[in-house]
């Protein structure tokens, strides 16, 4: 049973010193939430066990990724980047595109093909998986398929590419009066914009606060200005160049 190893058990909190957090649910939803990708485990767990017993693992690329993030009361939230508050005196909506709603899990196994058991620190995207898969089977990609191939960066992880990129959040269809978020992230750092103003701008410094706990646009003084154009000419050169809907006209 997948659920017994969590029944019960003390869940650390993330962020427990966030005001008002309502600790109980956190804690409670937790436990579903890993009782949940516990069952998954062990049946990605039989896919790979059914492939060594057929002798087909080493012909076989398996590629273990998710569409979304997901926040488990981090900045007061649960859920992904249309996530909702999970505060005491709150549960109404908070759009996002923080980290812990934006990152993936992006496991490869392909074995003889390159080193097992490593690890790369570079950003990769959802987009990239298609041009993989295709230089994998030496095929060609179509030209108006963005992304870039992940092969050269698994065979060596210090390979030239662009690690920037730009993430996207809309309620076009289903919300029409909330948020139209773009973020702009480097290694460094991250730009959120919401080009409908319904919440406020973002910027944070990710070499000194990779939690996102400070929005440098609230700090008076914080001499940021220059890094923000940057970053904006950037995103709004992305959007334009992938016809972005929040840039047009």
């Amino acid at each position: 049973e997948v659920w017994a190893p969590f029944r019960d058990l003390d869940v650390p909190i993330p962020n427990p010193h966030y005001p008002k957090l309502d600790i109980p649910r956190v804690q409670r939803m937790t436990r579903e939430y890993l009782a949940s990708i516990h069952g998954i485990d062990c049946n990605v767990g039989r896919i790979l066990s059914f492939l060594e017993e057929n002798n087909l693992a080493e012909n076989t690329i398996v590629v273990f990724s998710s569409d979304n993030g997901y926040n488990l009361g981090h900045h007061g939230i649960w859920h992904k980047g249309n996530g909702w508050w999970i505060l005491t005196d709150n549960r109404g909506d908070r759009p996002n595109l923080y980290d812990n709603s934006m990152r993936v899990p992006a496991l490869v196994r392909w074995p003889g093909q390159f080193p097992a058991g490593q690890k790369i620190d570079r950003p990769v995207t959802s987009l990239d998986w298609f041009r993989t898969f295709c230089e994998a089977a030496d095929l060609p990609a179509p030209d108006s398929v963005r992304g870039q191939s992940l092969l050269p960066l698994l065979n060596n992880p210090r390979s030239e590419r662009d690690d920037s990129f730009l993430a996207q959040l809309s309620f076009w269809d289903w919300n029409m009066g909330g948020p139209d978020l773009r973020c702009w992230r480097t290694p460094e750092w991250k730009l959120i914009r919401d080009f409908r103003g319904v919440v406020p701008d973002e910027l944070y410094d990710l070499s000194a606060d990779p939690d996102e706990t400070t929005n440098l646009l609230l700090q008076p003084g914080a001499g940021v200005g220059d890094i923000r154009r940057k970053l904006e000419s950037a995103m709004l050169q992305r959007m334009r160049e992938i016809d972005d809907p929040a840039v047009r006209g």
